[in-house]
Order: structure tokens, then C-alpha cells, then sequence
């Protein structure tokens, strides 16, 4: 009978901690950066709009960048996750952050 408070005292501290984990809007930038340096950017097929955005997030400091992609991203923050929603031209990025961690939930190229 014991197992019960240790269980609810458990899940209350599990219930506490993933919205304490849920990714801010820096971490968001950090994140869709990194994947167009390491993945999008380095596709050998891309639009004159990827390349020019590749260029200009390979090329200006970091800080700027992401004051830049936040102005064109949204967050809809549900507590426990966000869902982060960015629209830049050449590319639309959906990610579900949830735990510290990003999930993409879609990815749909403009060609």
C-alpha cells in the first residue's frame, strides 16, 4: 500500500518537470540553425531562396540570425509541448518541442 504515495509523488514530479523542459523560443532558433547548416544547406539541389538563405545563415553572427528567424516563426505553447511554426521563403519548418527536445513535424519545401 505503500507503492501508492510513491507512485503519486512520482508522477506529480514527472507532471512538474516537462513544462520546466519545455524548449523556449532561443532554443527553437538554435535548433531550425543548426538543421539548415547541417542538413538543408548541404543538399546539392536546392531553390535560389534556400541558397540565399543558407548564405545569409552561414555568413551574419548567430544572434542576428535568430532575432531574424524569430520575427518569422510563431509558438503555440500547450504547457507539457510548443508547437513552433516558421515560414521564411524557400522553406516552412514545423517542430513539436517537448522534454528539451525538438520533433519535426513537418517539413514542405517551396519549389
Amino acid at each position: 500500500m505503500r507503492i501508492l504515495p510513491y507512485g503519486a509523488v512520482s508522477l506529480a514530479g514527472i507532471a512538474l518537470l516537462i513544462p520546466a523542459l519545455n524548449p523556449d523560443q532561443q532554443a527553437y532558433a538554435d535548433h531550425v540553425i543548426s538543421k539548415l547548416q547541417d542538413k538543408d544547406c548541404q543538399q546539392e539541389v536546392i531553390t535560389l531562396e534556400q541558397r540565399l538563405l543558407c548564405q545569409t545563415v552561414n555568413t551574419i553572427p548567430r544572434s542576428m540570425t535568430k532575432k531574424i528567424l524569430l520575427e518569422y516563426s510563431s509558438r503555440q505553447n500547450f504547457i507539457f509541448f510548443s508547437l513552433y511554426r516558421t515560414k521564411l521563403p524557400g522553406i516552412e519548418n514545423q517542430s513539436l518541442g517537448v522534454a528539451g527536445l525538438f520533433f519535426e513535424k513537418t517539413e514542405n519545401r517551396k519549389d
